[in-house]
């Protein structure tokens, strides 16, 4: 399948991960793994292109198509001097409900006929399907070309990740939704870290 989606840098144990919506790697509809993906990093008003060596997606995620759990991770090879754009991966629920439910911002790359600008959104988030669906809500007019972008918080200068942005939901509107990475999430991220260079796509 070819496709376009927004992605990050995360740095987690000294090593640089893109985190992604599962759907932008995986289609539902076609059971279609994505191939050859490449991700365009833009830093300092510069973009180079790196390949994924390989990547990881919920095994849950194919097998129900839930958004809690659309995300999706790959290893990715970059120099050390782009760390300063790197975000730090957050996999603890209670930091974000009680101290930077107001504080977060989620990013992407609408797209666009003319030129593509990454832009962001911040505002309260909605918690009404945390508990059930591990979902986290914000209000925003972005729209196609978001998915996979990175809901994150600032602290101490530093930028932590939350989640990335999953879907739109009929039900709410103006709303985008994002599945909130938990210790699972963490499970999954450290599958890819320990697996073998030689296997290119994980189910875990």
């Amino acid at each position: 399948m070819n496709s376009l989606a927004s992605a990050s840098i995360i740095i987690y144990k000294e090593e640089f991960f893109v985190a992604t919506a599962a759907h932008c790697l995986y289609d539902v509809g076609s059971n279609e793994i994505a191939k050859n993906i490449t991700i365009e990093v833009e830093n300092c008003g510069m973009k180079e292109s790196y390949d994924l060596l390989n990547i990881v997606i919920p095994e849950k995620w194919i097998s129900t198509h839930r958004l809690t759990y659309d995300y999706a991770f790959g290893w990715v090879k970059i120099p050390e001097y782009m760390k300063n754009i790197a975000f730090i991966p957050n996999f603890d629920l209670s930091g974000v409900k009680e101290e930077h439910s107001r504080l977060v911002t989620l990013a992407g790359y609408p797209i666009s006929w003319f030129k593509t600008k990454k832009r962001y959104s911040k505002g309260d988030l909605d918690l009404t399907l945390l508990k059930e669906e591990q979902l986290i809500g914000m209000r925003s007019k972005l729209k196609h070309g978001i998915s996979g972008g990175p809901w994150f918080f600032e602290n101490n200068n530093e930028k932590f990740q939350i989640g990335v942005t999953s879907a739109r939901i009929k039900s709410f509107k103006n709303m985008v939704w994002a599945s909130l990475w938990t210790k699972d999430t963490e499970r999954i991220l450290n599958k890819l870290l320990t697996s073998n260079m030689q296997e290119k796509i994980i189910l875990a």
